[in-house]
C-alpha cells in the first residue's frame, strides 16, 4: 500500500511537470503600453496579484488589476534604482507598500499613486531588496544589501533598519534571497556566498565556484536545493542548502543576471529560469542541470525574471522592455442574457452574464426609440454585470445593449431589450398668458412643461364666479382662443395638462378684459326746440353708460356729458344757430372704455327757446342709488349762467367738484365715478349752486 502511495504521488508529479514545462514553453511576447525607455531593473508581485515594475531610471509601474494586461505608471522618482520589494506594513497584510533601493543611499516607499516617502542611510550602496514574510510577524522583513559587506534588515514597517555584519568587510554583495525568515543566502563579486540559519544574526561564508565568477543572482527552490547565477554563464547548483555548489551548464557564455522558479508550490514541479544579457533566456525543464535556450527574437540584455500569482513568467530588460508567457491580451467575450430587471417613472435597471475573464468593464449603448442612432449611456467596471439608468423621461421607450471592453478593443454586442417607463402625472403648465383680440375674444398661451400629457384642460371665471372648465387643448398645444365673450368683461384662467394617470396642478391664473363695443349708427338732427338730438346704437351688454364729445367747427373733440347705461339718444339744448357741430359717443364702464362710434355732423338753423328750456332750478336725485362704482347726477336750468356741482362727504368736507363753468339753460347730466381710493362705502352729499339757487341731495356708495 505504501508503494502504492508513493507511486502515485510520482504519477502526479510528472503528470505536474509536464503541465508547467508546457505552461514555461508557451510563446513569450513583449509587453506593450509602457512610457519610459530605463531598463526595467525589478519585478514583484502585490499581494492581490497585481505585477509591479520598477526601472532604473525611478519610473515605477504597476498593473491595474490583477489580469496585468495594462499597466499604469505610479511615479517618476528621478533616482537610479538597483531593486524593488513589495512588504506587508498591517496585521491583516492587506496594506502594503513598494520597497525601492536607490543607488545613493535613499530607500523610497510608495502606498499608492505619487504618494511616496523616503529615508536615506549613509555608508551604504544598495544593490538589491528582498521581504520575506514571518509567520511570527506580520510586518515580515526587509534585507537591504550592497557593496563593502553591506546589509540592513527592518523587522518593523521599515520604520527602523540594523545593520548585520558578516566575516568579511569589504564584499560587493548583488543579490539576497531567504526561503522563509530564517534561511537566507546572499551572494556578489568573486564568487562570494554567504548563508544564515537564522535570520541574519549570523552569517556563514560559503565557498563558491572556484572560478571565482561574479554571482548576480541567487534563489532556493527548497531549503536544501538552490542556484547562483553570475558572469560569463555562470549557473552553480547546491542540493545541501548552498554548503557546496556545483557548477551546471548553462549553454551560453553570456551574463546571467537573475533566475526564478515557475510552477506550482510542490519542489518537484519547479523550473528554473534564469535571464541574461544579449536576450539571454534559459530553463532547465527537465531538472537535469541540462538547460535550454529560449529565443525571445531580441539582443537586450534582461536583468530580472519573476513568476505571477497565475504561474506566468515576467522578465525586465534594457529600453523598457517587458516580456511575458501570460497569453497576450485578446478583444473580451460578449456579454449575454442582458434583461430589464426594473423599471420606474425615472429609471430602467438592467442585468446580464459576464462571459469574458479580461475585460476592464462594459460599455451600456441607448437609444430612445426603434429608429434612432444607438449612443453610448454609461460604463460599469470590470466584472460589474448590473446597471441603473436614471434620469429619464416617463412614458417613453427606451432599448438597450451591452459590450464588453479593455485596452484591445470592443466585444461584439449582447441582445438588446427595450423597456418603457411608467407614466406619471404630467408637469403644471407655466407662463399663462391671457390676451384680449376683440369684444369677444381672448387668446391663451403656455408653456408645456411636460411631453406625457394627452392634452388640456382650460378653466375660466369671471370676478363673481367660480373656476369652471371651457375647453381643452390636444397634446402639445400651446395656445387656446375663447370666443363668443360678453364685451367689457374682465375674464381670469387657469389650465392643467392632462393624462391617464391624472391632473397636473394649475397654472398660474391669468386675466384678460375684453374690448368694450362701441355705439354705431350715431346721427345728429335737429331737435323740436331746434336743439341737436343724438341717436346711436347701443351694442354692448355691459356699459355703465356713453360720454358723449362735441366739436364746434374745426375745433377739437371735448366731452359734453355722460349719459346712463342702456342709453340710446340725447338732446344738446346748447347750441346757438348758425354753428356747426360734430358729435361721437363712446361707451364706458369700471373696467375699460370702447372706440368711439362714427361722427355725427349738424348745422344750427333756428332754435326755439320756448317749448323745452325748464321753467325752474331742479336738482335731481342721482341714478342709480345706491351705486357702485358710477352714479349719473342730473338738473336743470331755467336760465344760463356760471354753475358749479360738487361732492362733499357727511362730515361736510369737499371731495370732488363735477362742474365748474358756464352752462346755458335746459337739462344738464354728470357723471360721478368713484374709482378713486379717495371714495370708500358711506352717505355723500352733493350741492348745485347757479347764480343765487342752491340744492343739496344724498347718495349712498356701496363698495
Amino acid at each position: 500500500m505504501k508503494m502504492r502511495k508513493q507511486y502515485t504521488a510520482c504519477v502526479l508529479a510528472i503528470m505536474l511537470l509536464l503541465s508547467y514545462q508546457t505552461s514555461f514553453a508557451q510563446e513569450y511576447h513583449k509587453v506593450a503600453g509602457f512610457i519610459s525607455s530605463s531598463p526595467v531593473i525589478g519585478i514583484d508581485n502585490m499581494s492581490d496579484g497585481r505585477i509591479v515594475l520598477a526601472c532604473e531610471n525611478g519610473d515605477v509601474f504597476v498593473a491595474k488589476d490583477n489580469n496585468n494586461n495594462e499597466f499604469e505608471k505610479w511615479c517618476s522618482l528621478g533616482q537610479k534604482i538597483k531593486g524593488v520589494a513589495v512588504q506587508a506594513i498591517d496585521d491583516s497584510l492587506v496594506i502594503e507598500q513598494i520597497v525601492l533601493a536607490a543607488e545613493n543611499g535613499k530607500v523610497f516607499f510608495l502606498t499608492g499613486r505619487e504618494q511616496k516617502s523616503e529615508r536615506e542611510f549613509t555608508g551604504i550602496v544598495p544593490n538589491d531588496v528582498h521581504y520575506v514574510p514571518d509567520n511570527n510577524n506580520p510586518k515580515g522583513s526587509v534585507y537591504l544589501v550592497g557593496n563593502n559587506s553591506k546589509i540592513l534588515v527592518s523587522k518593523d514597517g521599515c520604520n527602523t533598519f540594523t545593520e548585520q555584519f558578516t566575516p568579511y568587510k569589504f564584499d560587493d554583495f548583488n543579490s539576497v534571497f531567504f526561503k522563509d525568515a530564517s534561511r537566507g543566502w546572499i551572494v556578489g563579486s568573486t564568487g562570494i556566498i554567504y548563508n544564515t540559519f537564522n535570520g541574519g544574526t549570523n552569517w556563514n561564508y560559503v565557498e563558491g565556484d572556484h572560478s571565482n565568477p561574479n554571482y548576480y543572482g541567487v534563489a532556493f527552490l527548497s531549503y536544501l536545493k538552490g542556484y547562483v547565477v553570475g558572469s560569463g554563464g555562470f549557473i552553480g547548483y547546491t542540493s545541501n542548502e548552498g554548503n557546496t555548489w556545483t557548477k551546471q551548464n548553462s549553454t551560453i557564455a553570456d551574463n546571467l543576471n537573475d533566475i526564478a522558479f515557475a510552477g506550482g508550490d510542490s519542489d518537484a514541479v519547479r523550473l528554473p529560469i534564469a535571464v541574461g544579457d544579449n536576450g539571454a533566456l534559459i530553463s532547465d525543464s527537465n531538472l537535469d542541470g541540462n538547460w535550454e535556450k529560449t529565443s525571445l527574437g531580441t539582443t537586450n540584455n534582461l536583468y530580472k525574471v519573476a513568476i505571477d500569482k497565475s504561474g506566468y513568467v515576467w522578465i525586465g530588460g534594457e529600453n523598457g522592455s517587458v516580456y511575458t508567457n501570460k497569453p497576450p491580451l485578446t478583444k473580451p467575450n460578449a456579454p449575454t442574457e442582458l434583461t430589464v430587471t426594473n423599471i420606474t417613472s425615472y429609471r430602467v435597471e438592467l442585468g446580464w452574464k459576464d462571459n469574458s475573464g479580461n475585460e476592464s468593464g462594459f460599455i451600456i449603448e441607448r437609444k430612445n426609440g426603434p429608429n434612432d442612432p444607438w449612443l453610448d449611456s454609461d460604463t460599469t467596471a470590470v466584472n460589474v454585470v448590473v446597471h441603473h439608468d436614471s434620469g429619464l423621461t416617463p412614458n417613453k421607450e427606451y432599448h438597450y445593449r451591452v459590450s464588453a471592453y479593455n485596452s484591445e478593443g470592443e466585444s461584439s454586442y449582447s441582445n438588446e431589450v427595450n423597456a418603457t417607463t411608467l407614466n406619471v402625472v404630467p408637469s403644471k403648465p407655466t407662463n399663462l398668458t391671457a390676451t384680449p383680440k376683440s369684444s369677444s375674444q381672448i387668446d391663451l398661451s403656455w408653456l408645456d412643461n411636460s411631453n406625457n400629457e394627452t392634452g388640456f384642460k382650460i378653466e375660466r371665471k369671471t370676478e363673481q364666479q367660480e373656476f369652471s372648465e371651457i375647453g381643452g387643448a390636444d397634446s402639445n398645444a400651446t395656445a387656446y382662443t375663447d370666443r363668443n365673450l360678453d364685451d367689457g368683461l374682465n375674464y381670469i384662467y387657469r389650465v392643467a395638462s392632462l393624462n391617464t394617470i391624472g391632473k397636473s396642478p394649475y397654472s398660474n391664473e391669468s386675466s384678460a378684459t375684453t374690448q368694450l363695443s362701441a355705439p354705431t349708427n350715431l346721427t345728429a338732427k335737429k331737435s323740436t326746440t331746434g336743439a341737436a338730438q343724438l341717436d346711436w346704437k347701443d351694442n354692448s351688454k355691459s356699459e355703465n353708460g356713453f360720454t358723449i364729445e362735441k366739436k364746434s367747427g374745426t375745433g377739437n373733440f371735448s366731452k359734453l356729458t355722460d349719459v346712463a347705461t342702456n342709453s340710446t339718444s340725447y338732446i344738446d339744448s346748447q347750441v346757438n344757430v348758425g354753428q356747426q357741430l360734430s358729435f361721437r359717443v363712446q361707451a364706458f364702464n369700471s373696467i375699460i372704455i370702447s372706440g368711439f362710434s362714427n361722427t355725427a355732423d349738424i348745422v344750427i338753423t333756428s332754435v326755439n327757446n320756448g317749448i323745452e328750456i325748464p321753467t325752474e332750478y331742479s336738482l335731481k336725485q342721482n341714478y342709480p342709488n345706491p351705486f357702485n362704482p358710477e352714479t349719473i347726477i342730473s338738473y336743470e336750468l331755467p336760465e344760463a349762467g356760471y354753475v358749479t356741482l360738487k361732492v362733499f362727504d357727511i362730515l361736510g368736507n369737499e371731495i370732488v367738484t363735477l362742474v365748474n363753468n358756464y352752462k346755458s339753460a335746459g337739462k344738464h347730466y354728470t357723471t360721478l365715478i368713484t374709482t378713486d381710493s379717495k371714495f370708500t362705502s358711506g352717505c355723500y352729499i352733493y350741492k348745485l349752486t347757479a347764480g343765487s339757487f342752491s340744492s343739496v341731495r344724498k347718495m349712498l356708495l356701496i363698495k
